[in-house]
């Protein structure tokens, strides 16, 4: 099983230009994922050229979704979404409330939900964490206890804001196999920072790949997972 996490950055290409969203589903098709995590995704949206992103490119991918909101700005609201190309169920929205920023509450939210994908299931978490570190600390273990009250396996993955070498020991006390390849993901054109993450439990993580989609601020981070030898 292929699985991808991108954050897309609402459909742009970074801060100020403009949203394309047939750039967008073509970025996500590249990645060949069956199972895909996007977040900064619009639902409702003032911008030109439809206002439901995960729907556009999950009906152009030929794959399930499911999002849940973050938050609110000049009428655009942004989440998580996550892409199946199998079923999704159970979907519930974790909220990850921060600190004051610029004059607002730092609203986030976790994506939780189970999908099946040919003869896998799993739990699965899309995060996006705030960029405080006095926050997405908190945020991060908050998420990590949520999935501990689920059986099974698990794949955690999204933008943690978090460098990987702050997000492995949570990860790992918590029984999950966190893809430490090193490669930086962000900012897409000048990459030195890894923050998006992919970890597994009760599954095995494969190779793992950044890649460059042309668009979004950010590279996607893209890994094989397999299910663990019985």
């Amino acid at each position: 099983m292929r699985v991808a996490t991108f954050n897309v950055c609402h459909g742009t290409r970074g801060a100020g230009s403009p949203l394309d969203l047939d750039a967008l589903v073509e970025a996500c098709r590249s990645l060949g994922a069956d199972l895909l995590a996007l977040e900064e995704v619009d639902q409702r949206s003032p911008r030109p050229d439809g206002p439901n992103q995960a729907a556009r490119v999950a009906e152009a991918l030929g794959m399930a979704w499911a999002w849940v909101p973050a938050w609110r700005r000049k009428g655009v609201v942004s989440g998580q979404a996550l892409l199946a190309k199998g079923s999704i169920a159970d979907i519930a929205m974790l909220p990850l409330v921060g600190h004051l920023r610029l004059g607002r509450r730092d609203r986030r939210s976790a994506l939780l939900a189970r999908v099946s994908i040919g003869s896998t299931t799993a739990t699965v978490a899309v995060v996006h964490l705030s960029l405080e570190s006095v926050d997405n600390l908190a945020q991060q273990r908050l998420v990590l206890g949520a999935l501990a009250d689920r059986d099974g396996p698990q794949i955690l993955l999204g933008d943690f804001n978090r460098r990987m070498h702050w997000v492995r020991p949570d990860v790992e006390r918590a029984g999950f196999t966190l893809a430490v390849d090193g490669v930086p993901s962000a900012p897409r054109t000048t990459p030195h920072i890894r923050i998006d993450q992919i970890a597994v439990r009760g599954l095995t993580l494969g190779a793992v790949t950044v890649v460059d989609t042309g668009t979004s601020d950010h590279r996607a981070v893209v890994a094989e997972v397999s299910a663990d030898p019985r």
